[in-house]
């Protein structure tokens, strides 16, 4: 069967995800070893491979999908995809919490490019009723890299400290989870070399709404990245004249957000992480207002649809318990069930690639179809895949027979994975072209300072707090992970409400984007 162009694509964008995971995604089989060997504690892996990966992710997506937005949207992901892929192998020289950090918020910016710019992409190579299915497709790249990264991961991990136990006569004197770095590193820099070469399609064409290139894309960014930037802003608010109330409004965020991170370091005694959660709800709020200010069509397009907000704060509530449970089941099952790295590597890998695909596929499927009869078809999906997690997760917690763990473990990377098409179609469904790429980022802002910035992190502080009691780690890791579950309710209840609004606020993009001067 032939290939078409959109299809190769979808291929190469889906490669260019599966290493998004691959990097992000290694520090999880990793963990056990770099906390005994650099002497963290929970809530430091918790802050490395949650707070401060999300937090820098959804920051900088902002402006880089914006980027994606006004210039050339294959060209920005091999550049993020040269960059993640240096500070990922560069993660294998970290010694310290520190320079970890470092390398993490070097990935975390890097990969953050990447999906709001392909799923723009995508959405001019495929017509709106594929959507659901393309995006799924290639957000099965991201279980498939997930997979791979625990199966490299492991098998290198293993295969180094059987060799060089002490990391004695190793090449360079590196580490096991050193070496796994540098190993899943470097590919990327070839892909990206690859992604260059792909033919930017012409922005609107699959909907009929053709955008004309933007002028001066970098000037636009730039005075996105002033807006955004604590202290700065307030300059750049007082230069473009906008209101005192703006002005007001922002300073009063930033003393409320301040109070609310001093009262958790006072509890937690977490200084970084609190600060880190502090300024980028701050900076999350300034983007905000300096979008209404510069562009209030898209401001509107986000802001002003129920649909959109409920689905964002849905996945982000579902995300607190789905990353969670993403980086801490590996702990999980070498703590409290014995198992070892490189059997966790090779069938978590393995389940993780084969039920993520299959979940992806067939909730994208599932949701076009369902969309094809009516307009809540994909809400509907989301919706089982949010019980169908929870309960999965249940399950596997409160089993003892390691078999059916695995086989739990693999139901909820099944239905974790069906909600990815249908909620990030829905998204782009709901603004114009020109907006997508802003819309996709904003949606992972909301999922990932909800999930990404808390959920691990949490899990590891009241998993330090229940072993400082005498509790054992593996005990007060499952109890910890329980707490979690409370996550798919109230995304449910989010979901639901938003069945009220989707069709609503699906007829009236354009009509709204007319009202505010688009030319549509």
């Amino acid at each position: 069967m032939k290939i078409s162009y959109p299809q190769y694509v979808l291929g190469i964008l889906f490669l260019v995800y599966v290493l998004n995971f691959v990097d992000r995604y290694i520090f999880s089989i990793l963990a056990e070893d770099i906390k005994e060997d650099l002497g963290f504690s929970d809530a430091d892996l918790g802050f490395l491979s949650g707070t401060v990966f999300s937090v820098f992710y959804t920051i900088f997506g902002i402006p880089l999908a914006r980027l994606a937005d006004v210039w050339n949207r294959k060209n920005l992901i091999s550049i993020g995809l040269t960059s993640w892929s240096i500070m990922t192998a560069l993660s294998g020289v970290a010694r310290s919490f520190a320079s970890m950090a470092f390398c993490r918020f070097g990935v975390a910016i890097g990969e953050s490019s990447a999906s709001p710019a392909a799923m723009s992409i995508l959405s001019d190579y495929f017509p709106k009723k594929m959507r659901a299915t393309v995006f799924s497709l290639y957000g099965a790249g991201g279980y498939v890299g997930m997979g791979l990264g625990l199966f490299i991961g492991g098998t290198v991990l293993d295969a180094w400290n059987g060799a060089w136990p002490d990391g004695v006569g190793a090449p360079f004197g590196l580490k096991g989870w050193q070496a796994s770095f540098m190993i899943v590193g470097f590919p990327g820099v070839l892909l990206a070399g690859l992604v260059w070469t792909l033919k930017e399609p012409l922005r609107g064409q699959a909907d009929g709404v053709v955008t004309e290139p933007h002028p001066r894309p970098f000037q636009e960014v730039t005075s996105l990245l002033a807006g955004m930037t604590p202290l700065v802003n307030l300059w750049f608010f007082i230069r473009t004249n906008v209101s005192r109330r703006t002005i007001i409004l922002n300073l009063a965020s930033a003393f409320a957000l301040a109070l609310v991170a001093l009262a958790f370091i006072r509890i937690t005694g977490d200084l970084l992480q609190w600060m880190t959660v502090c300024i980028g709800g701050y900076v999350a709020i300034s983007w905000a207002q300096a979008l209404s200010h510069r562009d209030p069509a898209v401001f509107d397009m986000i802001f002003a649809s129920k649909t959109l907000l409920l689905v964002s704060f849905g996945g982000g509530v579902a995300l607190f318990m789905g990353l969670a449970m993403g980086f801490w089941t590996i702990p999980f099952l070498i703590r409290f069930h014995g198992a070892e790295a490189s059997a966790i590597g090779a069938l978590l890998g393995l389940g993780n690639a084969v039920m993520g695909f299959t979940g992806m596929v067939l909730g994208g499927f599932l949701a076009d179809r369902l969309r094809q009869q009516t307009g809540k078809g994909r809400l509907y999906v989301l919706l089982l895949a949010t019980a169908g997690g929870g309960l999965s997760i249940l399950a596997f917690l409160t089993m003892q027979n390691i078999q059916l763990v695995y086989g739990a473990i693999f139901m909820s990377y099944l239905f974790g994975a069906m909600g990815y098409g249908p909620a990030n179609s829905t998204v782009s469904d709901l603004v114009l072209p020109r907006a997508r790429a802003t819309a996709i980022a904003f949606y992972f802002l909301v999922t990932s300072f909800i999930g990404g910035a808390l959920g691990p992190y949490f899990i590891g502080l009241i998993s330090d707090s229940m072993i400082a009691t005498g509790i054992d780690d593996g005990e007060a890791l499952r109890v910890a992970m329980l707490w979690s579950l409370t996550a798919p309710a109230i995304s449910a209840v989010l979901i639901g409400v938003a069945l009220k609004f989707i069709e609503r606020d699906e007829a009236a993009i354009k009509e709204r984007a007319r009202a505010l001067g688009e030319n549509v």
